[in-house]
């Protein structure tokens, strides 16, 4: 199951019947948007993501393992597993090129949504909360700013953008902007520092 550890997304590989974590996926230029219909989702991701064991060797000069590209390869496959996988692709110096779609709506049994793993109980880039006062938040994990914070020697920056449009009241939030259209977005270093936003769906009242 792909876990976000201080480093990031970790997919893990099958040898034998052992799973062991491999790469370590930051966003490097990564798109998303959410839009809430109540409690129900529709998450879309679009861009490339960079292994940061990789992305700190290049920056370094250090030569990468002869069968580099072919294990990353094999971790593309392990990508394409992940719930609403469109493409998940290897691109070459420990970059993936991915598209995801994720639907599905936060019921009290099942309340929270960790993306883009989806699974109940682990750790992602960005999660939707339903809270038991009914409110929903969704935010960037905080590890995730300290992880960019630890490649601030390598000079990485990641680019992308967060677009999030949902009925209802809006409670609190951090958005950079905000369209005619009432869609919040974050575009300036939406991934190095910690994105929220809380809102009452509609059907509250």
């Amino acid at each position: 199951m792909p876990q976000l550890t201080r480093h990031g997304i970790e997919l893990p590989a099958i040898l034998g019947s052992t799973a062991t974590f491999q790469p370590r996926l930051l966003p490097e230029d990564l798109d998303v948007e959410i839009i809430m219909r109540g409690y129900s989702y529709t998450v879309v991701f679009a861009g490339s993501m960079v292994d940061q064991r990789t992305l700190l060797a290049l920056k370094a000069s250090q030569p990468l393992p002869v069968n580099h590209d072919e294990w990353m390869e094999s971790q593309a496959v392990l990508g394409r597993q992940l719930s609403g996988m469109r493409r998940f692709r290897y691109i070459g110096n420990g970059r993936f090129d991915l598209d995801q779609q994720l639907r599905g709506e936060l019921t009290s049994e099942r309340p929270e949504a960790n993306l883009p793993n989806n699974q109940v109980g682990t750790a992602s880039l960005l999660s939707l909360v339903r809270g038991n006062d009914g409110h929903v938040t969704i935010s960037s994990a905080e590890r995730l700013a300290q992880s960019f914070s630890d490649l601030k020697h390598v000079s990485f920056e990641a680019k992308g953008t967060v677009r999030i449009k949902a009925a209802g009241s809006i409670i609190r939030e951090n958005a950079q902007a905000r369209s005619s259209d009432d869609t919040y977005i974050w575009e300036n270093h939406v991934w190095h520092d910690q994105l929220h936003f809380r809102f009452s769906p509609a059907n509250l009242g």
